[in-house]
């Protein structure tokens, strides 16, 4: 049965039972293979990611061609949507940065209506980039990826990303806060503030990690947590973007 117009096989029956509403299509149903409903699962996970992170996770034993065949079809069908292209920090534009579609909304089995979103989240797209070099390190054997989850709250603190790790017989558990450096002092230390109170409260808690973008976030960051009493200093570490996977996952 689709997932949108409720038609039974109607992708067998080339024909969906959607009619044209307000001067748009839907453009009929698909047999969705695994590798495609895993697109649409990811994807409605982090709410968007660009093409490079569709790739680096779900087809990195691929070339480019099915990937761009997948997400194509996935568009072409409405389960996802292109928003736009994603900025680089040089000159020219990035690949393509999707969310999901009506088909892929209800595909999910979303208990909310069907949210539009109009522009790019960089700071969704930087938390992928971080989660798809953990994903990278998984591959190559530098470390176990064992769990990972999006926006956990801990009380009044809340995670971008968690992941747990596990290398040489050792966990290597964090909360990660991607930090784009838009957020003010008071707002930092009202973090550190949070975090630090789930900490007494949550024995399992993982160490909080600040990814930044320049020396200098990382120098506002660190100065905020020198601002902390000793014994509270240790919960938290900063780091540039290029470097903190690698210095994530040394034991």
């Amino acid at each position: 049965m689709c997932a949108y117009c409720h038609v039974p096989n109607a992708a067998d029956q080339g024909r969906c039972g959607l009619d044209t509403r307000h001067g748009t299509t839907h453009y009929g149903c698909v047999n969705l293979t695994a590798r495609d409903l895993a697109v649409v699962q990811l994807v409605g996970r982090f709410s968007q990611l660009a093409s490079t992170h569709v790739g680096e996770i779900l087809f990195a034993d691929r070339t480019g061609t099915p990937l761009d065949r997948a997400l194509t079809r996935l568009v072409r069908h409405g389960y996802l949507r292109r928003v736009g292209r994603r900025s680089t920090d040089s000159a020219g534009s990035g690949g393509y940065v999707y969310e999901l579609g009506k088909l892929g909304w209800a595909e999910l089995g979303k208990p909310e209506g069907y949210r539009r979103k109009y522009g790019i989240s960089n700071h969704t797209l930087k938390v992928a980039d971080i989660y798809a070099e953990f994903v990278r390190a998984h591959r190559t054997g530098e470390v176990e990826l064992i769990h990972w989850e999006l926006e956990k709250p801990y009380s009044d603190a809340r995670a971008d990303l968690v992941v747990y790790l596990g290398r040489d017989g050792k966990r290597l558990d964090y909360c990660l806060e991607v930090d784009l450096g838009t957020e003010r002092p008071h707002i930092i230390r009202r973090k550190l503030i949070a975090y630090w109170q789930a900490f007494t409260a949550f024995n399992d808690l993982p160490y909080v990690a600040f990814i930044v973008p320049d020396q200098y976030r990382k120098y506002e960051i660190e100065r905020a947590i020198r601002g902390l009493p000793d014994d509270q200093q240790r919960l938290f570490s900063v780091h540039l973007f290029k470097e903190a996977v690698a210095e994530l996952i040394e034991p």
